[in-house]
């Protein structure tokens, strides 16, 4: 009967795992290493970039990637800070599909991205996006299990 436990296990684990990916998780700036304030976005005049609740503008020693080379593999990048380039394909409620080409079907290779400033996003646009990227705590249409919770953007002309 022990035994049987031990293997039943890893599958409940897993299966409690996956239903709790659907609840969106509460991130505070601190958690996200960003300073607490009560300002907005802040936005540039003389500049494309949008740092992010007083965040870091972007880091120029982060190997710059593309979506799909991040989503195609994602556990790679899992919990870390990282930089690509993209194009937003479709806005949702509370989030935002990116992908490498500006126009096409979405597939589950697209990125959801959350944060801040995601409203000034604009289409067929070219960003890079720099943040952390994360498994689970958003529930995507593109069933994408990860996300990038925005830290800074810029536009690339």
């Amino acid at each position: 009967m022990l035994k049987r436990f031990f293997y039943l296990f890893p599958l409940v684990a897993l299966a409690l795992m996956a239903a709790g990916c659907n609840r969106p998780s509460i991130v505070r700036p601190s958690d996200a290493g960003l300073h607490t304030s009560s300002t907005s976005p802040v936005i540039s005049d003389t500049s494309t970039t949008v740092s992010i609740a007083q965040s870091a503008p972007p880091q120029k020693d982060l190997p710059l990637h593309t979506v799909g080379q991040v989503t195609r593999h994602a556990k790679n990048f899992v919990n870390q800070t990282v930089q690509m380039q993209g194009y937003l394909l479709k806005k949702e409620k509370g989030y935002l599909i990116f992908s490498d080409e500006p126009t096409g079907a979405i597939s589950s290779y697209d990125l959801p991205v959350a944060g801040a400033g995601i409203s000034v996003i604009q289409f067929k646009h070219k960003y890079i996006l720099e943040g952390r990227f994360m498994y689970g705590g958003l529930s995507s249409s593109n069933h994408n299990l990860y996300h990038l919770e925005l830290v800074s953007m810029s536009e690339v002309n």
